[in-house]
């Protein structure tokens, strides 16, 4: 980083925050500056701040007269996807910030072994979860989520996102959000959890008799299997995306609307991403892969999360 870096956790998780500080402290400001750390946090943070981080502490009843003795008159890195406007505009009355957002973005996407072990252990939870559903005919959306929902809790874990179960017709709705619908024939079922503060994301589908669509699962099963084959000689996002376009147009599957897939850690979704367009490496990343088709009366995808070395790629 070329300058001063300035990051702030409100009341929701920010994974770049996370990712710097590798604490997670409400209403909390960090400073990097050349290898120091200074961590701003409401008094009532204090002990837990002290106990938890490795660097300087400071209690702030008033942040930006703290921040104006660290940042006065200097260029200040902060991250414009999750900085608030009206914060930044009062930073801007004593010092200069520039948005690194994609930087910071950028410095995540190749993850360290230790990361790459979490976003495992999430997925292993996840799996074990998953296989322990009971799907029944006549059974509603609702109850397979609540089966997610008491396999998370029972972990101790948080979901990563909140889990897609989308039956027959419902699943050719690629964000459907689960509902009462009854299980007639199939059941779409997207679901994560958090392990570690890394997420995880798989989609199965359970099938009930219906033998047509179960044979499309299986094509993207094969798919899966070729793009993991083909990575290794596979660069960026736009190499990915271009290798399953054909993928598609070879088994007479129907093209995607959305991407062949999405990096993952401490967001479900991040870099890299795997899009026409990105020119973002593959080497280092972990990953979502998720081959899907979907038609007017169904959908179905298969989503298995993935780490490439960029020498070889894995299934965590």
């Amino acid at each position: 980083m070329k300058h001063p870096l300035l990051l702030y956790r409100d009341e929701h998780f920010n994974a770049n925050f996370y990712h710097y500080s590798n604490v997670d402290i409400d209403h909390s400001f960090l400073f990097v500056d050349e290898g120091r750390q200074v961590l701003l946090v409401p008094r009532m943070n204090l002990r837990m701040a002290k106990e938890q981080f490795g660097g300087t502490v400071i209690p702030y009843q008033d942040p930006i007269a703290e921040l104006r003795k660290l940042a006065k008159g200097r260029q200040i890195g902060v991250d414009g996807s999750s900085m608030y406007f009206h914060l930044t505009e009062r930073l801007r009355k004593f010092c200069r910030p520039v948005d690194v957002s994609e930087e910071l973005c950028r410095r995540r996407m190749v993850k360290t072994m230790e990361e790459v072990g979490k976003v495992k252990k999430a997925v292993e939870n996840a799996r074990e979860i998953l296989d322990s559903l009971e799907i029944k005919k006549g059974m509603s959306e609702a109850r397979v989520r609540e089966q997610l929902m008491v396999g998370t809790l029972e972990r101790g874990l948080d979901i990563s996102f909140k889990p897609i179960v989308a039956a027959d017709r419902n699943s050719s709705f690629p964000h459907y959000r689960t509902g009462n619908a009854k299980i007639k024939g199939m059941v779409l079922v997207d679901f994560g959890v958090r392990f570690g503060y890394y997420s995880s994301d798989l989609t199965r589908c359970f099938f009930l008799g219906e033998r047509k669509k179960e044979a499309v699962y299986l094509k993207l099963q094969e798919m899966f299997a070729d793009i993991m084959d083909a990575l290794p000689d596979l660069a960026t996002g736009s190499d990915l995306a271009a290798f399953s376009k054909l993928q598609f147009k070879k088994r007479g599957l129907p093209e995607l609307p959305h991407a062949i897939g999405h990096g993952i850690g401490l967001e479900v979704h991040e870099y890299p991403r795997l899009g026409v367009k990105s020119r973002d490496r593959l080497a280092g990343a972990a990953m979502a892969i998720e081959p899907s088709a979907y038609f007017d009366d169904f959908g179905v995808r298969f989503e298995q999360d993935i780490y490439f070395d960029g020498k070889k790629a894995r299934v965590l």
